[in-house]
């Protein structure tokens, strides 16, 4: 199948360059766009051209441009380079709320682990925020180097990689983080 309209017929842009990946989950596909363009929820069970027919729903403006989205428990993250973290039910595309969680870029993209949406800004700063309906900033934590990878989340363990180092952080017995880093 093929979804279109991502890149707007009334002002297209020729360098538009697609960055996020889509994300999906049983019964439904979310495909982000660029430049604040689109964001498409589709299922993927269509066939030809999805672009109307297979819609689920469309947000028209906010897309993450580089961050991909998560999914998780009915409800799709989208966060923003600009640090903005946006909530839309998964079924409907109705928002749920859009809070800041850093004011730095971020290119990296959310990552929901143990009830948690870990999102790691360029500056080193890594914002831990409640999964679900309402937002609550659990963590503002600073890892002191640039960060542009997605963190990945292990068997409670979370990996995160800078220009120069590799971290695995984890809780430690009495509930506080320990890291342990190398190149």
């Amino acid at each position: 199948w093929r979804c279109g309209e991502l890149n707007p017929l009334d002002n297209y842009n020729a360098t538009l360059r697609f960055v996020a990946s889509p994300a999906c989950q049983p019964g439904i596909v979310v495909i982000p766009s660029a430049k604040g363009g689109p964001v498409h929820c589709v299922r993927p069970d269509g066939k030809g051209d999805v672009t109307i027919s297979g819609r689920v729903w469309s947000r028209e403006r906010d897309t993450p441009d580089v961050p991909t989205p998560a999914i998780h428990d009915g409800l799709v993250y989208l966060l923003r380079e600009n640090g903005v973290l946006i909530v839309v039910d998964a079924a409907t595309g109705k928002e749920i709320y859009q809070q800041r969680t850093h004011v730095q870029r971020h290119r990296a993209s959310p990552v929901v682990a143990d009830g948690k949406v870990f999102c790691a800004a360029a500056d080193g700063t890594v914002t831990v925020v409640q999964a679900g309906r309402d937002f609550k900033l659990l963590a503002t934590n600073e890892i002191g180097e640039h960060l542009s990878s997605t963190p990945i989340a292990v068997a409670g363990r979370l990996y995160l990689r800078s220009y120069d180092a590799l971290y695995a952080i984890e809780a430690s017995k009495d509930g506080a983080g320990k890291t342990g880093g190398g190149e």
